[in-house]
């Protein structure tokens, strides 16, 4: 056994323990992922729109661009920023990376002049990798723009080709010297291997580095919780350049067990997501909730049959509600895989296929393995049994904390290294975990706390609903009110009224309605698919500032 060393947000004792029993495997994911690979040149290992690659096809392009990339003076520790819509690239850049001991900085292609500055910076990006034009965004214009400003980025590379402010991608895969010299350096296991970037739902995305050893201990409990095999086929659906629902579930994990990953270049339409798991007979797949409310209507006019390979539909991100994994399951006949982390914190709990179909749905699962979970309260101290409490967690899995950003990390982490969620949350005798609410989000209405969560689990079950999100808005007597943010279902309408009388016939206390409603065409989103109730909250006190003032002025 390898001698255990002090690391960020570990102790030694942690790290033997960790290796000990299995949850850190001591292999790169590279090495990983080349041992699977080996055993499988020609089995398909990925399905795009418009072509597939096999293993050894991904093989042979991860070493071709991890020798480009060291030529062009990648080594270990570097950063590139690889903004690309869902494709194979996103994992071949990141192996090729990893096998370098350089890391690949995943930015949603959604992502422009806003974030990419800021990210960039926070990064230190020496090269980027884009698409050239896509969607009619012109990402070399824009990296070009921002030059001046970014003096450690040194070469941006054009997946369609080489222009006057890019280099062509195709160059990176043309160089054949260095093999031997690459083979040979050993990378440790135990130092940054992979970034994952949080969705910036309240701030400007942040960047959490994971070394291969935290990634294999992050993963492992999902292969083993989902039976992932290399018989299975999973369906990657949402947008897989921020952080794990989007690539390392769905696009990764099936690379690093010898199975196929499908991927949806672009989610636009819900109606594409159903048909490619149709198309390409999924086993299972993966996505934020709000794209499976979104199939729902599509998924129950699909006769079920033809759902018959379909085993496992993998959620997280944000709370599913419970009527939609039901509907769901009754359909596809098959279950709902509930993951509960943090981009910045790794994952605590998850569930297992063989958990009852109720907290298959109401729950987010059991602690992941080392994991440590325990609710405190306002003060710090531990809440009682039975009682809720914010969640924070110390795994095996959880992050080195932020790239370059050291006071960022010591907010996020307590003192003895447990991460902060700002999740309510309160564990059952069975060690089931369910998330009641956010710190934040709780709405404090003259003194007596009203949870969100609760009235978007009733609203959602209304036949009109298609989603909702519930926030506070401003009050001068109580301080907040309650304010259902909802998006009807094609067709449908609602008033306050006919929405408060079906949420008496759910038995919700009348303190806890309602007491405004505001109809949307869209719930605002970050990149990363959770619901931005912080703009909800800044959209409906201008509102009302604005009617108040127009009243005065009457």
């Amino acid at each position: 056994m390898r001698e255990s060393r002090a690391l960020p947000l570990t102790t030694e004792e942690e790290a033997r323990r960790y290796r000990a029993c299995g949850a850190w495997s001591d292999e790169t994911t590279f090495e990983r992922f080349q041992r699977v690979a080996l055993q499988r040149l020609n089995k398909v290992a990925v399905i795009e729109s418009t072509r597939s690659r096999t293993y050894g096809d991904l093989l042979a392009e991860v070493k071709a661009l991890s020798r480009g990339l060291k030529a062009a003076g990648i080594g270990q520790g570097d950063v590139v920023s690889v903004q690309l819509p869902n494709s194979a690239t996103l994992p071949i850049a990141h192996l090729a990376l990893n096998r370098l001991g350089a890391l690949a900085m995943p930015i949603h292609d959604a992502w422009h002049e806003a974030e990419l500055p800021h990210l960039l910076k926070m990064g230190r990006a020496k090269l980027a990798i884009v698409p050239g034009t896509y969607k009619d965004v012109d990402y070399v214009t824009i990296y070009a723009k921002l030059r001046a400003e970014l003096p450690d980025l040194t070469e941006v590379y054009a997946i369609d080709g080489a222009r006057a402010d890019a280099k062509a991608y195709a160059d990176l895969l043309a160089i054949v010297e260095g093999e031997d010299e690459i083979a040979a350096q050993h990378i440790d296991p135990d130092l940054p291997g992979a970034l994952m970037l949080s969705s910036g739902t309240t701030s400007m995305p942040k960047v959490s580095m994971f070394s291969s050893n935290n990634l294999h201990a992050l993963l492992a409990p999902f292969w083993k919780r989902i039976r992932l095999s290399e018989d299975d086929i999973g369906a990657a659906l949402a947008p897989a350049g921020t952080g794990a629902i989007g690539y390392v579930y769905p696009l990764l994990s099936p690379l690093l067990n010898g199975a196929t990953t499908v991927i949806l270049e672009r989610w636009s339409d819900p109606q594409a997501g159903v048909d490619l798991i149709l198309r390409h007979r999924c086993t299972y797949a993966t996505a934020v909730p709000a794209q499976l409310t979104q199939m729902l209507p599509l998924i129950q006019a699909t006769p079920s049959e033809q759902f018959a390979a379909f085993r496992c539909f993998t959620n997280a991100g944000a709370p599913l509600p419970p009527d939609v994994g039901r509907q769901i399951e009754g359909h596809m006949n098959c279950k709902i895989f509930v993951i509960y982390g943090a981009t910045d914190g790794g994952v605590a709990a998850s569930s297992d296929l063989d958990d009852p179909a109720e907290l298959r749905v109401t729950t987010v699962g059991r602690a992941q393995d080392e994991c440590e979970i325990r609710l405190i309260d306002e003060m710090g101290a531990p809440v009682p049994s039975g009682q809720s409490g914010e969640i924070q967690w110390r795994s095996a899995d959880k992050s080195y904390g932020y790239l370059n950003d050291a006071e960022a990390t010591a907010m996020a982490f307590t003192q003895d290294r447990f991460y902060r969620t700002g999740d309510l949350g309160s564990i059952d005798e069975n060690g089931y975990l369910r998330i009641v609410g956010r710190v934040k989000d709780m709405i404090i209405r003259g003194g007596r706390n009203i949870s969100p969560r609760l009235i978007e689990d009733m609203v959602v079950r209304h036949p009109q609903v298609a989603e909702v999100a519930v926030a506070a808005f401003p009050d001068k007597v109580l301080g907040e009110r309650a304010c259902a943010f909802v998006v009807l279902r094609a067709g449908a309408t609602m008033t306050l009224e006919s929405l408060l009388e079906f949420l008496k016939g759910q038995h919700l206390s009348v303190w806890q309605m309602p007491e405004r409603l505001e109809i949307l065409d869209d719930l605002p989103r970050s990149a990363g698919g959770k619901v931005m109730k912080a703009k909800l909250r800044e959209w409906v006190a201008e509102k009302i500032s604005t009617q108040q003032s127009s009243q005065v002025n009457a």
